[in-house]
């Protein structure tokens, strides 16, 4: 346990976001204020009741995961927490009864077992349906302890907001500087930079011509990129969900228009703070290469016209009741066709069977 310093405190959060320092400084410092102290960073999902805890001090990884896979899920604290005002530390037990506490799963099971009863924490924001929480953890703060703390995480809360709102705008920076579309725009391709809840965060020129002139894709009227795809719109809300674990790229041919989709990397406080951020690439005149392609690939593999039908589909970024409607055919027919096609062609995946059809010719 080390003695606590809040303007050492604060340097390490500035020194931290201009990369001299790192937050598990930050982290592990906050954490050996207090005896057998723990400090978590905590992304809660309000609507799906879901979480999970990015950088940590002093638990263990396997803890961590636990977590994650259930115990965010029954935390007890988050739903009194979300209806606080950010920015106020508060100790576990203005957020639950003792008592009560104390029956609950979440505390036998997940927080007396790895040392952690006692609980400081601080809301740093609530955007959205995202509550992101700073918390204290130990099994050695008393009543008076804990009031110390929560005064603590109070007076560090408007410099922690500071960062959140730094990682946010210098994320936007990155995004407008090293995606301006210039390079795109030359080699003929648009790219849309996309945000959490499909926030189009840029777009080049290139991009905005083809959008205007597509039937593919187009926005809401709150802004929001919209394809006309119910398969592209699905590749593109899950690769901006923060659960996400799927492939880092997908590609889909929509209408007239290739559209690759490619999911950025971050370090764990950019993510934590800004949330995902999709670039789509944007490539036209990829109708006639298609249908020769489609040609090519059909003879090669001895494809039915039915097969052909719905690789058509499949090439266009057609749901398979989007095929079943236009063929005039079944749900479970199409999906017949298609199972066949993966058979035919060695593939297991739509994404397969693309990358295969338009390596073909």
């Amino acid at each position: 346990m080390e003695g606590y310093d809040e303007g050492k405190a604060i340097e390490l959060i500035y020194a931290a976001m201009l990369g001299e320092a790192t937050w598990q400084d930050f982290m592990r410092y906050l954490a050996n204020s207090a005896a057998n102290g723990k400090a978590v960073l905590v992304l809660h999902d309000e609507v799906m009741q879901r979480g999970y805890i990015p950088i940590a001090h002093g638990v263990e990884s396997s803890t961590l995961n636990d977590y994650a896979a259930y115990y965010a899920s029954v935390n007890p604290f988050m739903s009194p927490a979300a209806a606080m005002m950010p920015g106020r530390g508060t100790p576990d037990i203005e957020l639950i009864n003792e008592r009560a506490l104390k029956a609950t799963e979440f505390y036998n099971d997940f927080l007396l077992p790895h040392e952690m009863p006692g609980r400081v924490s601080m809301t740093i924001e609530h955007s959205h349906q995202f509550m992101f929480v700073l918390a204290l953890l130990s099994d050695a703060l008393d009543i008076d302890e804990k009031h110390r703390v929560a005064q603590r995480l109070t007076r560090l809360a408007p410099h922690l907001q500071r960062a959140s709102r730094f990682y946010r705008e210098a994320g936007l920076g990155l995004t407008l500087g090293d995606f301006n579309g210039a390079i795109f725009d030359a080699i003929n391709k648009g790219v849309v930079v996309i945000g959490e809840y499909m926030h189009v965060k840029a777009m080049s020129e290139k991009a905005e011509q083809l959008i205007e002139g597509s039937e593919a894709v187009g926005f809401t009227a709150l802004g929001s990129l919209r394809f006309k795809s119910s398969d592209m719109q699905q590749s593109l809300q899950g690769m901006l969900d923060r659960w996400y674990t799927g492939s880092k790229l997908v590609a889909h041919y929509v209408g007239e228009l290739k559209i690759s989709l490619i999911l950025i990397e971050k370090n764990d406080i950019s993510s934590y703070f800004e949330g995902p951020t999709v670039v789509a690439i944007l490539e036209e005149g990829q109708g006639t290469n298609k249908e020769f392609n489609i040609t090519h690939f059909s003879t090669f593999y001895g494809l039915t016209r039915a097969e052909i039908r719905s690789l058509r589909g499949i090439a266009n970024g057609y749901s398979v009741s989007e095929i079943a409607q236009q063929a005039r055919r079944s749900e479970e027919t199409v999906r017949t066709q298609i199972k066949s096609l993966y058979r035919k062609t060695r593939t297991n995946s739509r994404e397969g069977i693309i990358r295969k059809l338009f390596g073909a010719s």
